[in-house]
Order: structure tokens, then C-alpha cells, then sequence
């Protein structure tokens, strides 16, 4: 078979009287063809090197198989009846040359054909050869899918060999060519999940991919009937984990300008993550390589990025008055209902989140103490995005192994522990507490609010007064 392709195809002669299929095994003709060649080439990568559809890092080879199937038109004279005719492989199991086997039809030698597959064996009788449906999508990332369903191929006969009174034989060549280019897609992603699936989409919102066409098999020519700016590939099983987060994906493609192309993954639990592809010219009968390192979709609200940890609301990705994930921001007293920190300073739907919010995200959310954050060696906790209902409210403490399953590549954000201010403007416990505002006041003293207090040991809530401290903010909106 081809390597990591499974179609299974069968040859079909197309032919308006039943004198035009020559059953070889009752017939000596001369008009008859006694042997018909099929022969195809490899994808060549857009680098010129090449290789003898197996992937490998020079190229995407093809080989032909017992029982693999094609579809024969006669179109001289244009016929429309049709017979079926199985291959044999000549070169063994890579083998770029295939026969019929004889036991079948015949071609006529004083006619013309041309052939294609994959094989529709469903296409109506009266479907003439030059417009042969093409159907691009529900591709799923696989070789295996490409060459079953989506490596179209055409192929114009030419007759070599003389038919001669001594029986010399008479023989015609289809020399194959494939009507698509492959695009190999190298992704780093950037988390341990289970994918769900890919879109590649112009990211100028022009249709640049077909996705429906008729294909002449006499030259190839393609007419599209559907275009689109993006196409779906839906994964299947398709998995990273922490010591792998690199996959390999293949899609095939018409000759198109892709222009710059955004490329987006979806996981299993909706998150997306997307990264930018440079524009390529594709050409039929090559193959294509993009690579690419994946990063979490960057949502914002009123220009200011935010994380959705799959909570009631979104929290920011840094600190109110930060200029980074990692910095401290400022620390804000004399806070009152009628004053809201976040809201002042970003504006927009933006707010300090309540008691019940901060509590949320305490117990749905999995908190990891570091001693130092990436690169700004800032201590504070990570709030990861729980991935499995176990993991809810689970707080790992300095003292503490976090789970293997949470990387920073994961869904998450940072809270610094940016320490306090206590009557004055010096701050105190700078890298051993956070204390970060609700906007929940007690209801007996409007001057108090309720504050999540962390060290490297704990994280719990008390109430203080705005009128003695200055603490954190962390903003939410919806």
C-alpha cells in the first residue's frame, strides 16, 4: 500500500458501446492495448530536495498498490460506459509503477484517456472528464486521510511501443501528477492537552483556500465552485504531554498565495492558542513546511490583557499600576465603595473583584508557590487553571510538590507577593506577603474590607482597614 495511506481504489474504463472494453482474456486484437503503465512521482519539498505518500524530512514519497483504484475516461472519442480493472504493483512495496493485471478490460488503442483517484466510484455515469468533483474539507491532520480521500491525482495517456505482426506488445503510459500540494505543519504547542483541532486562516479575511472544484483529468486544470478565508482540520486523539509537546500535522491544499495565515488550536477544554504563519505560494505537486511555537490567544478589555480561567470572570495578568506580570504595581489606601482602584486606573468594565470572586478563585483554581517567577525572580503564587476537579483549591505551599501536570506554558497568572504599606508609603513584607483588596466591605464599618492575605506558608482573608493600609489590587472584569 502507500505508506501511511489506506485507500482502495478500483480502475474503472468508461466507454460508449460495449465494443469499445475489449476483454483481454477472450480478444486478440491488434487494436488492443496488451499493457498499460501507471507511474507517479513523489511531493518534492519548496527547498528542491527530494526523496523516494512516506514523510520524511526531504520529502512525501507515494507508491501505488495492489487493489488501489482508478478512474479512466476515454475523452477520444468521449465514451460514458464504465468497467472495473485491478492493479498490480510492479516494484514491490514502494512502487511508483503499477499495470493492469489482465484478467480485466482492455483499452483500445485508437482511442485517447485519461485517468484519476482517487477513485469515485458514487460519480454519476453522465460526469464527463473534465469536471470530476474535488472536496478539500473534513481533512483530520493525517497522511493516512490525505492519500485515501484527498491526494488528487490526473494523468493523460501516451502510447509507446509498436504493434507488430509478431505480436509485439503495444503499450500506454499514465504518467501522474498530482493536482494538490501538501503542507507539513511542525507545531510546538504550548501546553500538555488534548487537542481538539486547527484552523488555518488568512489573516486578512480573504478567501484564499478552495475547498470545493472540478478538476479536468486530461490537463489538471482545477475551477473552484467554493472558496473560503480559513479551513478546518478536527483532530483526533491528538495529544501532548509535558515531556512532548511537539506534533506533526498534514493538510492538503490547492495552489493557492496564502498571504500571512493565523493559525489556531483548540484543546480539549476550549482554550485557544494561535500563532503567525508566513505567507507561501503553493504549487501543485509540492510539498510545504510551516513550524510554529503556539501562545494563549491575548484577550484584552479595554486595551488590557486578560486570562480566562474558566471562572465567572476574567482576572488580569498583572497587577493595577504594574507595567508586567512580575511587577508589584501599587499599593492603594484610603479606599472606599464610592472609589474603585481598577476602575479608575483601567477603565472600561473594568473592577476590583469581590470576596466571592477572590474566593472562587481560591477554590476552583490550583495555586502553586515559586520563590521566583520566570525571569523576574519575584516571589508570589501562580493560580493555574484547574485541569481536573481534584486539583480544585488545592494551595501548594513552599513546602510543597507541585504536580507534574502544570507547567508554565499552562493557562494561569501571577501574584506577586508585593507586600504592604502600613501608614505610610514604605513597603513592608516585599517578597514574603500579598495583600490584595476585595471591593467587600464589612457591614458594620464601611472603612474595612475584606483581603486576601498570602505568605509562602498559607493564603486565607481578614479584614483591614483602608484608612491604616495600602495593599494590591488585581482587577476582573466580564
Amino acid at each position: 500500500m502507500k505508506p501511511h495511506f489506506t485507500a482502495f481504489l478500483s480502475v474503472c474504463l468508461l466507454a460508449s458501446c460495449s465494443s469499445e472494453l475489449v476483454d483481454v482474456a477472450d480478444t486478440k486484437s491488434n487494436d488492443n492495448v496488451d499493457k498499460v503503465i501507471l507511474r507517479s512521482k513523489p511531493f518534492e519539498y519548496d527547498d528542491d530536495t527530494r526523496t523516494s505518500l512516506t514523510a520524511t524530512d526531504k520529502g512525501i514519497s507515494f507508491a501505488w498498490a495492489s487493489y488501489d483504484a482508478l478512474g479512466v475516461f476515454p475523452v477520444s472519442p468521449e465514451t460514458n460506459n464504465q468497467a472495473e480493472q485491478k492493479l498490480n504493483v510492479l516494484d514491490g512495496a514502494d512502487a511508483h509503477y503499477a499495470t493492469f493485471d489482465g484478467a480485466g478490460w482492455a483499452l483500445n488503442r485508437k482511442n485517447t484517456y485519461a485517468a484519476y483517484c482517487p477513485y469515485n466510484g458514487k460519480l454519476p455515469a453522465s460526469t464527463p472528464y473534465t469536471a470530476v468533483p474535488i472536496d478539500m474539507t473534513g481533512q483530520d491532520g493525517t497522511l493516512a486521510t490525505i492519500g485515501k480521500k484527498y491526494d488528487y491525482m490526473y494523468a493523460p495517456s501516451s502510447f509507446v511501443g509498436t504493434t507488430l505482426s509478431d505480436g509485439t506488445p503495444f503499450e500506454v503510459v499514465f504518467d501522474f501528477k498530482h493536482a494538490v500540494s501538501i503542507i507539513q505543519l511542525n507545531l510546538t504547542m504550548p501546553v500538555a492537552a488534548t487537542w481538539e483541532s486547527i484552523t488555518l486562516a488568512n489573516a486578512n479575511g480573504r478567501k484564499v483556500w478552495t475547498t470545493n472544484a472540478t478538476m479536468n483529468v486530461s490537463d489538471g486544470s482545477v475551477t473552484p465552485t467554493a472558496t473560503s478565508a480559513s479551513i478546518n482540520v478536527a483532530l483526533n486523539n491528538v495529544v501532548t504531554t509535558n515531556n512532548n509537546k511537539s506534533i506533526t500535522l498534514y493538510l492538503a491544499a490547492l495552489p493557492t498565495v496564502t498571504e500571512a495565515i493565523t493559525l489556531t488550536a483548540k484543546s480539549a477544554d476550549g482554550t485557544e492558542y494561535t500563532a503567525t504563519l508566513a505567507s507561501k505560494s503553493l504549487v501543485a505537486g509540492k510539498a510545504y513546511r510551516w513550524s510554529a511555537s503556539l501562545t494563549e490567544t491575548t484577550s484584552s478589555a479595554n486595551g488590557h490583557e486578560y486570562v480566562d480561567l474558566g471562572l465567572s470572570v476574567k482576572w488580569a495578568t498583572m497587577n493595577v499600576g504594574a507595567t508586567s506580570p512580575g511587577g508589584y504595581g501599587k499599593h492603594y489606601g484610603s479606599i472606599s465603595k464610592e472609589y474603585d482602584v481598577a476602575t479608575q486606573n483601567l477603565g472600561g468594565t473594568w473592577r476590583t473583584p469581590t470576596l466571592a470572586e477572590w474566593e472562587e478563585l481560591v477554590n476552583d483554581c490550583y495555586w502553586v508557590w515559586t520563590s521566583g517567577y520566570k525571569s523576574t525572580g519575584k516571589a508570589g503564587y501562580i493560580v493555574y487553571k484547574a485541569k481536573h476537579s481534584s486539583d480544585k483549591g488545592q494551595v501548594i505551599t513552599s513546602g510543597g510538590t507541585p504536580s507534574s501536570n502544570y507547567s508554565l506554558s499552562d493557562t494561569h497568572i501571577f501574584l506577586p507577593a508585593a507586600g504592604c504599606c502600613w501608614q505610610t508609603t514604605d513597603i513592608i513584607f516585599e517578597g514574603e506577603d500579598g495583600q490584595y483588596w476585595s471591593s467587600t466591605s464589612d457591614e458594620k464599618d464601611g472603612w474595612y474590607f475584606w483581603t486576601l492575605l498570602f505568605s509562602s506558608d498559607y493564603v486565607r482573608f481578614i479584614k483591614y482597614s483602608a484608612h491604616h493600609w495600602a495593599n494590591s489590587v488585581c482587577g476582573v472584569c466580564q
